[in-house]
């Protein structure tokens, strides 16, 4: 199970993190163990130590990556509140979407981060609901009738996690039905 000739460390080092990746969504991040991975990648314990210094750097790697992702898919508004808020609940669900895992390890293993990570993962969310909020704050001046635009935003960000969790409302009601009921949902709370 030692690197053979040939291999290539960068591939590796990718299946080492698609391994914990995908082991921390299914068992979560405390019954997940180096030889889980290590077994995983099939190589031996010793040898992820080439590739990452601990399992802690595994999960901020993960959430940190999943929240940048989602940081960057925030749109740029135009605006128009309405639309704005549509293209951000859109951006967001395709974000969850297209890293479902790193949305529910972020979701459910957040509390193992080291505080410096920690601190990083709520700040890209406060960006991010900064961002929604300053949607929500010029929509209260023609369409939006929410009287807190903040907690507008943390409620809208909630119900758009709970949908998009693979083993919540998008398991029961299937993922189309989920992220329209999720859209609905985000002007129900801003009463559009």
């Amino acid at each position: 199970m030692a690197r053979t000739k040939g291999s290539d460390g960068k591939e590796t080092e990718a299946k080492v993190f698609a391994a914990a990746r995908a082991l921390f969504a299914a068992k979560g991040y405390g019954a997940v163990g180096m030889r889980d991975v290590a077994d995983a990648v099939g190589i031996r314990v010793g040898g992820l130590y080439r590739y990452v210094p601990d399992k802690e750097s595994l999960l901020t790697s993960i959430t940190d990556s999943h929240m940048s992702a989602r940081r960057a898919a925030c749109p740029p508004p135009n605006g128009e509140p309405l639309r704005d808020l549509d293209a951000f609940v859109e951006a967001q669900q395709g974000a969850l979407e297209a890293d479902a895992e790193g949305a529910v390890i972020t979701a459910r293993d957040r509390l193992w981060l080291p505080v410096a990570a920690l601190s990083r993962i709520a700040h890209l969310e406060g960006e991010i609901i900064a961002h929604l909020s300053a949607i929500l704050n010029e929509g209260r001046k023609s369409v939006f009738q929410l009287p807190d635009a903040q907690a507008g935003a943390v409620a809208i960000m909630s119900v758009l996690q709970a949908f998009a969790l693979p083993d919540g409302e998008k398991a029961r009601l299937g993922e189309a039905r989920a992220k329209r009921i999720s859209a609905n949902f985000a002007r129900r709370i801003a009463k559009a």
